[in-house]
């Protein structure tokens, strides 16, 4: 089973900035996550959750498996790149 994460932009604010889960099987989005900030950049490490960054300083996890995310770190600074090992 295939899949990948993109950013969602749409002509609502609810669509813009989100980011989608897309499975190849399903060939459909399974999953959403709509920020209050926009997403400025993100990660997906294989076998792990989305790690994403907001223009609002927050360090965000996004769990495929539960839908939800939650924020590991928050700064007072827009949020450029993150990086994994």
């Amino acid at each position: 089973m295939s899949a990948f994460a993109f950013l969602c932009f749409g002509e609502t604010q609810q669509d813009s900035g989100a980011i989608c889960v897309f499975r190849g099987d399903k060939k459909s989005i399974c999953n959403k996550f709509v920020q209050q900030s926009a997403v400025t950049c993100l990660i997906w490490p294989p076998e792990q959750q989305i790690i994403f960054g907001t223009a609002d300083g927050k360090v965000r996890i996004a769990n495929v498996k539960t839908n939800k995310s939650s924020t590991a770190y928050n700064t007072d600074s827009y949020v450029v790149s993150i990086t994994a090992k």
